[in-house]
């Protein structure tokens, strides 16, 4: 704790001869301060220098893949008929297609009833489709309705959709629907009226009512079909093909193809073709995330000779070091391939005279219709691929182990750690040195104060003495 010193005595502001004296032994402080200040500019700088490092990085590592060059696309030249999109790597090209039918699904229809809560019929629903597992499905008398049936079905999960319809006049129909499409995907509705586990025993299977209604078999249609199961009908480059879907990838290889309306008079044209702007915009963002580098290495090492302004980098022998590497790849030549596609400045991507990246869009767009493997292999060679040695220099920078980067930030942490240690004692040796400060001014106060009485007594004696002799004289 501080002792105060109030210099009545001395009349000597005290408080402020210490702080001038606590401020001089502090010089030392500030020159760490000074210093601390330039370290966390600098740890400051190369976050930012690692962030965009980072951002390069993240393209790169895509674009060294060579799945980023193997884009396709696929049109349609009347998606009214059809729709396509592309799910692999399909071979360029143009096919012929002409949709005589849709695929469809299987309908049924009951006969009408008074309401959704007519009771129906209690036993057993056997339902197949195709020739599939039979689904077994219990009416009792809590969901013997026309409403509880329908529930019952769905929730058997038996390939087949139910639902209650009122026509409007009255009238309730039970609908069924199978789940898939195609001719093989017919629904199959067997009876077992009494609940004895005999399905369509006589008379049951030429009876129309109860849960016999429903009966639809090679035997007996209780039900009506209102749209039968039926295979996608196309004619592809000539020839007619059936498909017992819509929706279809085994036509053509690395193309979906959706069906959606057919007219056996429209001939609708497929191309397939390699996606440029695919490609040329993943290059783009390529392009952007480099020059992002080279401005952060411009602002952190910037130099203005009029004003003596300098970057918080500027003449730091790490950045200039990455900062050289970094365009030493980018101009890099792949001699194994031919002299048109083999460095980025060849397809189009070159220096300007700011020291960034510019595309032609011109040369770049012809060496992707005519070059298109060996621009991915410029990009993508495991040995040579410029991508490939882009990624492994940037890993060498931003690696958090032993990266450049990473290496220059412990070695600032280590330095403020130091000076955060060096302040912590001279703080102490201040705090001891003003507490040392506050004692010896006490001191001087408390001797100028006996000094003060001493003289004050001497000074009455004095007074005393010249009194004593004056009255004597007058006697």
């Amino acid at each position: 704790m501080a002792i105060s010193v109030s210099g009545l005595v001395s009349g000597l502001d005290v408080d402020n001869i210490i702080q001038q004296l606590v401020e001089l032994e502090r010089r030392p402080i500030k020159l760490l301060e000074n210093q601390e200040e330039i370290y966390n500019v600098k740890l400051s700088a190369y976050g930012t220098l690692r962030a965009a490092l980072n951002t390069l990085a993240s393209e790169v590592s895509s674009l060294k893949n060579s799945s980023s060059f193997e884009a396709y696309q696929a049109s349609s030249s009347d998606e009214s008929i059809l729709t396509v999109s592309t799910t692999g790597t399909p071979l360029p090209g143009s096919h012929e297609i002409t949709v005589n039918r849709l695929a469809t699904s299987q309908k049924l229809q009951s006969a009408a009833f008074s309401s959704s809560t007519a009771t129906i019929g209690t036993g057993t629903l056997r339902i197949t489709v195709s020739s599939g597992t039979p689904v077994d499905i219990e009416i009792t008398s809590t969901n013997n309705s026309l409403s509880g049936i329908a529930q019952a079905i769905n929730e058997a999960n038996a390939g087949v959709s139910a639902q209650v319809v009122n026509d409007g006049t009255g009238n309730y129909y039970l609908l069924l629907s199978a789940n898939q499409t195609g001719a093989s995907n017919t629904i199959t509705i067997d009876i077992d009226e009494d609940g004895d586990g005999v399905f369509n025993e006589a008379p049951d299977e030429q009876d129309t009512t109860g849960l016999s209604a429903l009966a639809y078999n090679s035997s007996v249609t209780n039900m009506t079909e209102t749209q039968a199961a039926q295979d996608a009908e196309l004619i592809f480059d000539g020839l007619t093909v059936y498909r017992s879907s819509n929706t279809f990838s085994d036509l053509i290889e690395g193309v979906e193809i959706s069906l959606v309306s057919a007219d056996s008079t429209k001939t609708v044209t497929i191309s397939i073709s390699r996606d440029i702007a695919s490609v040329k915009a993943k290059l783009a963002t390529f392009v952007e995330a480099y020059n992002g580098v080279v401005s952060a290495f411009q602002e952190l090492q910037k130099y203005d000779a009029a004003t003596g302004e300098t970057g918080a980098l500027f003449g730091d022998a790490t950045t200039t070091m990455m900062r050289t590497r970094l365009q030493r790849v980018t101009t890099t030549q792949v001699t194994s391939l031919p002299a048109e596609v083999n460095s980025l400045a060849a397809i189009g991507i070159a220096f300007n005279e700011d020291g960034k990246l510019e595309v032609d869009d011109t040369r770049l767009t012809e060496v992707l219709q005519n070059y298109p493997d060996q621009v991915s292999t410029l990009f993508t060679d495991s040995t040579n691929g410029l991508m490939v040695k882009l990624d492994s220099t940037l890993d060498s920078f931003l690696n958090e182990t032993d990266g450049a980067i990473t290496s220059r930030e412990d070695g600032i942490q280590e330095s403020l750690d130091r000076i955060a240690k060096r302040k912590e004692v001279l703080e102490e040796r201040i705090s001891r040195y003003e507490e040392r400060l506050r004692k010896q001014f006490n001191n001087l106060e408390l001797i100028l104060g006996q000094y003060q009485q001493t003289s004050d007594y001497l000074s009455r004696q004095i007074d005393l003495l010249t009194a004593i002799a004056k009255g004597g004289q007058k006697s």
